[in-house]
């Protein structure tokens, strides 16, 4: 049976993935840049390594400058703006700074920039917020202010998988049957 995975690695399969260690790490660099050192993390609970691995990327290059982030600064709930929006809440009753906050997700991060403009908190100036962008690219344009991302190429992983899927079924020749697609940082105004 032929098998394709996507957004995992396993040694002898035919894989599409990302390097989700460079994620996290695109996305504390991009906070450094602004001269950021109290950073928050908003997470879903870890369904699959790679969302650890986005998750230590972005704290060992935060450890790399001097900035050590740590465990009580991480907020897990659910994967939805509402939980965005209570986890935010969270780190902004908390009595600790925070200048910043690296999202998981988009729907998550829509929930944080609601709860830092209904709080009247200038984004970037006061809190910048950074996402992995895995959802629909408008959103993250259009949101208030549009979202910076480390944009996490989806539709691409999942039409390679399948190009991979197609030519293993036709017994065609493949030459890179392990695929690493690139995830470029997007910086918007937040």
């Amino acid at each position: 049976v032929p098998v394709v995975l996507y957004s995992r690695q396993l040694p002898d399969f035919y894989s599409v993935t990302v390097d989700n260690l460079r994620m996290g790490a695109l996305a504390a660099r991009a906070l450094i840049q602004k001269g950021k050192r109290e950073p928050w993390i908003l997470t879903s609970e870890i369904t699959f390594p790679g969302m650890e691995q986005r998750l230590d990327g972005f704290i060992r290059a935060m450890a790399d400058h001097g900035i050590p982030v740590s465990r009580d600064r991480i907020l897990r709930g659910e994967n939805t703006p509402e939980s965005g929006a209570g986890m935010t809440h969270t780190a902004l009753t908390s009595g600790q700074a925070c200048d910043s906050i690296y999202c998981l997700s988009d729907a998550i991060a829509c929930g944080c920039l609601f709860t830092l403009n209904q709080s009247h908190i200038a984004i970037p100036e006061a809190v910048s917020v950074i996402s992995i962008g895995n959802g629909e690219k408008e959103y993250a344009m259009y949101s208030t202010p549009p979202l910076s991302t480390v944009y996490l190429p989806m539709e691409d992983m999942a039409s390679r998988c399948l190009l991979l899927l197609l030519a293993h079924l036709s017994h065609q020749p493949i030459k890179h049957p392990q695929i690493l697609l690139e995830t470029p940082l997007i910086l918007r105004t937040s």
